[in-house]
C-alpha cells in the first residue's frame, strides 16, 4: 500500500514538472524545438585588397540565418553542432566604382574595377556595392558551462564553414536628371564559387560575438581585378533565436 502511495506521488510530481517545463516554455516564447536557430549580424573587412578597391567598412554588411543541431559527447559539456544555412554579404565600395570588364595586354576580356563616370553620365553617386549570397554548411564544437541549463551558460565555440555562392550581383544608386534610380547587374564577376573558413564565438545565454576568417579568396585565383587575393573577415553579434 505505501509502495502505491509513493508511486502515486512520484506521477504526480513528475506531472508537475513537466506542466511546470512547458509554463516556463511558453513564457518565455520559444518552441521546443531540437536544435538552435541563428541569427548574425556583422560587419565585413576585405584583407590585402587592391589600392582602387577599398571598402566602407560601416556599409559592409553580413546576415547570415543558420540551423543547427546538437550531438553531445557523452555526459560532457562539449557538443558538435553541424548546421546548414543562408550567408549574405554586402561589400561597399569607398570610392565610386564598380566590378566591370577590361581588355588585358593579351586581348583577354578580365574583371576590372571600372569608374562609375565611365558608365553613367550627368550622375552624382550614393553608394556602390558587391552583393553575394552562399549557402553554408558548418560544423561547430561547442563548450557549454552548464549542461543543465544550456539557456543560462557561458559558451565558447570554434567551427568551419564551407558555402557555395548562389547569387552575385552589382548595386549603384545614383541621382541622375532629378530622379533617384538604382541599378543591379547580375553576373559572377568571378568571384569565388566555393568558400571556406574557420570562426570562433564566446557568449552567454542566447548572446554571442563571433569572428570569422576566409581561407578562400574573394575572386576565383587570378580572375579578380588586378588578380588580387583578397579574403574577407567577418566580426559581431550572433543571436540564439531558439
Amino acid at each position: 500500500m505505501a509502495g502505491t502511495v509513493m508511486g502515486q506521488e512520484d506521477k504526480i510530481k513528475n506531472n508537475k514538472s513537466k506542466h511546470s517545463t512547458k509554463v516556463v516554455q511558453e513564457q518565455a516564447g520559444r518552441p521546443d524545438l531540437p536544435g538552435d536557430f541563428i541569427f548574425e549580424f556583422g560587419l565585413t573587412y576585405l584583407s590585402d585588397a587592391p589600392d582602387n578597391m577599398q571598402m566602407n567598412l560601416w556599409g559592409s554588411k553580413t546576415i547570415n540565418i543558420y540551423y543547427q543541431y546538437p550531438i553531445q559527447f557523452g555526459e560532457s559539456s562539449f557538443y558538435i553542432f553541424p548546421g546548414i544555412g543562408i550567408s549574405t554579404q554586402k561589400y561597399k565600395f569607398n570610392e565610386n566604382v564598380t566590378l566591370g570588364y577590361s581588355t588585358d595586354d593579351l586581348g583577354n576580356r578580365v574583371v576590372d574595377i571600372v569608374h562609375l563616370d565611365s558608365i553613367f553620365t550627368n550622375a552624382s553617386y550614393k553608394k556602390s556595392k558587391i552583393g553575394t549570397v552562399y549557402t553554408d554548411f558548418i560544423f561547430e564544437l561547442r563548450w557549454i558551462s552548464r549542461n543543465n541549463n544550456p539557456r543560462q551558460s557561458i559558451k565558447v565555440a570554434v567551427g568551419g564553414r564551407i558555402g557555395y555562392n548562389i547569387d552575385s550581383k552589382t548595386k549603384v544608386k545614383y541621382d541622375q536628371y532629378g530622379e533617384t534610380k538604382k541599378t543591379k547587374q547580375k553576373e559572377d564577376f568571378a568571384l569565388s564559387e566555393i568558400r571556406y573558413g574557420v570562426y570562433g564565438k564566446i557568449g552567454y545565454a542566447s548572446f554571442n560575438t563571433y569572428f570569422y576568417y576566409s581561407l578562400s579568396p574573394l575572386f576565383e585565383t587570378n580572375k579578380g581585378p588586378s588578380r588580387t587575393s583578397t579574403s574577407a573577415l567577418e566580426f559581431g553579434l550572433s543571436l540564439t533565436i531558439f
